[in-house]
């Protein structure tokens, strides 16, 4: 009998010691979940942040993109119209030129016929 109990007696000792063991590890267990599960939050937070920062330099990049393809666009045509106006100009230079050079006929002519008219109405007043 003694036998017995020094057997369960030695059973229940290493009973105790591997719960002890267990409980330990156990807790250790539920102290490295609860330092993960706060990193996790911490990391899912951080990953929101960087998504949301992300995303709104998408935006940024699309709206800088488009902002240059608009500007390139506007430089390509007001240097298409500069070409076109310098042509206009061209065109309009030459007209004046031209409308001053048939005044200056027209201005000519009219002093050749004014003094044509001088000379019939002198011709006219001696017959």
């Amino acid at each position: 009998m003694n036998r017995i109990r020094q057997i369960i007696l030695g059973v229940c000792v290493l009973a105790t010691i591997g719960g002890t063991i267990w409980a330990q590890g156990a807790f250790r267990k539920l102290k490295d979940y609860k330092v993960v599960t706060k990193e996790n939050k911490t990391l899912v937070a951080e990953k929101k942040a960087l998504q949301d920062s992300l995303r709104i330099h998408k935006e940024w990049l699309a709206k800088s993109l488009i902002d240059t393809r608009n500007a390139t666009e506007l430089y390509s045509l007001s240097k298409g119209m500069t070409a076109s106006f310098q042509s206009v100009i061209a065109v309009m230079r030459d007209s004046v030129i031209k409308i001053n050079r048939d005044r200056s006929k027209l201005e000519a002519r009219v002093l050749e016929l004014q003094k044509d008219l001088e000379k019939a109405r002198q011709k006219k007043k001696l017959f």
